[in-house]
């Protein structure tokens, strides 16, 4: 009995070290296949740089692997008459083992000739390799389709264009270090600069979004459109820059497209819920000071933040209102403001419950339209017009207001107001 925990120790040992041979055994055989890829395809680094970035990662992997898988082979295969399970691992450890082989006798009937070895091909420097290195920074090349000449010539030219790109993402990545951008749109510069900033804003200078703030709170569509276009772009170029086209527009049409549709949620979201509650409290805060009360430096300091954000929303009615009433703040505030006679349409009640009546008809039929346009799974049919029908009724938020507040001033009684 008190061997049992010795045993389960063991035990545990034995599977952490069969996970890391299994683990090595993998990265061995995807390291080997890419560089399979790589030779076959006679590119060694030049035209698809992130093979070559992939395989140089996992190279290590590739000795140390094999090793594992021999040693694999040969402990099945030592139980392979015992255990039927055994035999079926002998098989595929056998399998692994010869992988190198099956790969080069692939290449061997695929090219007619042996199988280079993809890293000795990367670092040679021969005579043509060098003159294409010379040539690419004579010329500054910036593209693998710019280079000229042999296999040997753009490998050449590809290397010099490589240690290009590292060099200015090495330059973004210490410039946003040591600057600190607020915002990835603010790396500016060559292409590769601009990615080495950004990665290095994402991975450590990024603030994640409070966890007590809405999803589209925090910015304005413009600012959005602004961070979007930034990264896309990027992407884009370097896209171009690869020499794939059709892998922008897939890009563009998928990705960034939609990305900047999301971006419009920004202000709808501002104008349906931040603008109304923005300028109630202001008018709270005006009420209290008409009372005689004292605006505490919490008050003033959430006051100011509301008007920050509110300049910022696209304009309409509600959001001149709000500057309104925010020029009658500050000027409280600073105590030289005049009070002015505030203004309602001279009409009558009924007149009041009339135009109050339409918008509630009006803002019910829109309601009604929008839920006709998305289906029961909550997917929107047409969302042109389901957009289109949401700003009406974000636009007629004021109109609403001001004739309320005027039937109010005029002591109507309107009928049902709340429940409709």
């Amino acid at each position: 009995m008190t061997r049992e925990p010795e045993t389960s120790i063991k035990h545990s040992l034995l599977r952490v070290g069969n996970g890391v041979a299994i683990a090595l055994i993998s990265l061995s055989m995807v390291a080997q296949c890419i560089g399979f890829v790589i030779t076959l395809s006679g590119e060694s680094g030049s035209e698809n740089t992130g093979l070559v970035i992939i395989f140089s990662s996992l190279r290590f992997a590739i000795v140390p692997g094999m090793l594992c898988a021999f040693a694999k082979f040969l402990a099945n295969a030592i139980r392979f008459f015992k255990n039927s399970e055994a035999k079926f691992n002998t098989a595929i450890f056998l399998v692994i083992t010869l992988w190198p082989g099956i790969l080069y006798l692939s290449l061997t009937l695929n090219s007619g000739g042996p199988m280079p070895n993809p890293v000795a091909s990367e670092i040679s420097e021969s005579e043509q390799f060098l003159a294409g290195r010379d040539w690419a920074k004579e010329n500054l090349v910036t593209k693998r389709a710019d280079c000229p000449g042999s296999q040997d010539f753009i490998r050449g030219c590809m290397s010099y264009i490589e240690a290009r790109r590292r060099e200015q993402s090495l330059a973004g990545s210490d410039w946003a270090k040591q600057r600190r951008p607020a915002k990835a749109s603010e790396c500016k510069g060559p292409l590769h600069f601009v990615i080495g900033c950004m990665t290095y804003f994402r991975q450590y200078l990024a603030k994640p979004k409070p966890a007590e703030q809405h999803r589209f709170e925090g910015m304005t569509t413009a600012e959005c459109k602004v961070e979007v276009n930034a990264n896309f772009e990027a992407l884009k170029e370097e896209f171009m820059e690869n020499g794939n086209p059709r892998g922008a527009a897939v890009m563009q049409r998928k990705r960034w497209q939609p990305e900047l549709a999301k971006c419009e949620q920004y202000d709808r979201w501002a104008e349906s819920n931040f603008m109304p509650k923005a300028y109630e409290r202001l008018e709270a805060l005006l009420s209290k000071m008409k009372a005689g009360g004292i605006v505490t430096d919490e008050q003033k300091a959430s006051a100011l933040q509301d008007f920050t954000e509110m300049s910022k929303v696209r304009d309409q009615p509600y959001r001149d209102a709000y500057l309104g009433k925010a020029e009658e703040y500050f000027a409280r505030l600073r105590g030289d403001y005049k009070e002015p006679v505030q203004i309602f349409p001279r009409i009558s009640c009924e007149e009041y419950q009339q135009k109050i009546n339409e918008m509630i008809k009006l803002d019910t039929d829109r309601v009604a339209a929008m839920r006709a346009l998305k289906r029961p799974d909550g997917v929107v049919t047409n969302s042109a017009e389901h957009q289109k029908l949401n700003q009406q009724r974000i636009d007629m938020l004021w109109d609403w207001k001001y004739f309320t507040d005027g039937a109010k001033a005029a002591k109507c009684e309107i009928e049902s107001l709340l429940e409709k």
